[in-house]
């Protein structure tokens, strides 16, 4: 309430209200992106450890919250974290959470001329990198071949099992 007084002594009053309002919005940051392979034999990966957003605000944050999920499929999953201040302002950030299928089983082989995978009953007979579906359906098998070609002449055998052929 303001009062004035003139030389006089007369007074007057009057009623003043002032409004303080925030209109700022909060900050937050989002953890780092993660990347990661599914649990063994599954489509997924749970307990994800997806770190804590950093917030701020001018007066006082009132909560934090996400929308992950509890298991995160194969592939990118978008996760958003809303930071909300005491007085409702809000401000959002994005994490990536990038699963990759699953390696069921990794097997390294070096074979003579030819090689029969015992997984998918195919013949090999050049060296490489092989993939195949494992035995779900995010997961894969995979073939590391080195195939050693044998080879023959009138005085050497070259190969898998090398011996020097002399001729007296």
């Amino acid at each position: 309430i303001w009062t004035v007084t003139d030389a006089n002594g007369n007074t007057a009053t009057a009623a003043q209200t002032v409004t303080v309002s925030d209109n700022e919005n909060p900050t937050i940051t989002a953890p780092e992106d993660i990347e990661m392979d599914a649990d063994d034999n599954s489509c997924f990966a749970a307990n994800v450890d997806l770190g804590v957003p950093e917030t701020s605000d001018n007066c006082a944050v009132a909560s934090v919250s996400n929308d992950a999920p509890t298991k995160f499929p194969v592939g990118t999953t978008i996760v958003t974290y809303t930071v909300t201040d005491i007085h409702g302002n809000s401000a959002t950030a994005t994490q990536q959470v990038v699963v990759h299928a699953s390696i069921y089983n990794h097997t390294e082989v070096s074979a003579c001329d030819t090689y029969t995978w015992s997984y998918n009953s195919e013949v090999y007979t050049e060296s490489g990198n092989y993939t195949v579906n494992g035995p779900t359906s995010c997961s894969f098998e995979v073939l590391d071949l080195t195939i050693t070609t044998t080879t023959y002449n009138t005085t050497d055998d070259i190969g898998c099992n090398s011996y020097t052929w002399s001729y007296n």
